[in-house]
């Protein structure tokens, strides 16, 4: 009886060498045997309730950056108009010094301010500005701009307007909205 007890004890310490150990009868024997399981790792799950305020706050997120982002947009067309104001500013102030600060000239003749900056105009031959000088803008037209005088132009005051329509421009996307300058009191006044 010891003998076979001996056996037995044999076959549980080292199964292998038996003459019917199965490896597939007791894939798991090393556990039972020793008392050893593995810790069980738990899967992460989200409630309902934590993807409910994921949204909430992804949608809170959207509804403050987008429309800061379109008002950046509409400055950075308007920008595109006071580059060109900027110009037509600059070349005034030169016209102006070159005829000790008479710009009434830059009407001759009389009417010719009202499309002054269109290709092929006088304003822009008299202002020494290339023919193609507002054809390059993406968001405004030549139309968009005016040049009037605030008294008679001897005196060297002016005004410079764009006016934009929604959807204007070159390309069909123009904002909507004025620029003023006013050459007496430097000011820039904007409704957009």
């Amino acid at each position: 009886m010891k003998k076979q007890e001996e056996v037995k004890t044999n076959e549980m310490a080292n199964p292998e060498e038996s003459a019917e150990y199965n490896p597939r009868a007791d894939e798991h024997w090393w556990q039972t045997n020793f008392n050893y399981t593995y810790p069980q790792v738990q899967k992460f799950k989200f409630t309902l309730i934590e993807i409910a305020i994921f949204i909430v706050v992804v949608a809170l997120v959207a509804a403050v950056a987008v429309p800061i982002r379109s008002g950046i947009v509409v400055d950075s067309k308007w920008s595109e108009a006071k580059t060109a104001m900027g110009t037509i500013k600059a070349a005034v102030d030169q016209y102006s010094a070159n005829n000790n600060g008479d710009i009434s000239g830059l009407d001759e003749p009389k009417g010719s301010l009202k499309y002054g900056f269109v290709s092929g105009s006088n304003l822009l031959f008299k202002l020494k500005l290339e023919d193609t000088a507002f054809e390059s803008l993406q968001y405004f037209d030549a139309e968009d701009f005016s040049l009037e005088f605030t008294t008679d132009g001897k005196d060297g005051s002016y005004i410079i307007t764009v006016t934009s329509q929604k959807g204007g421009g070159n390309s069909g996307i123009g904002p909507e909205g004025i620029i003023i300058y006013n050459s007496d009191t430097n000011e820039w006044k904007e409704d957009h």
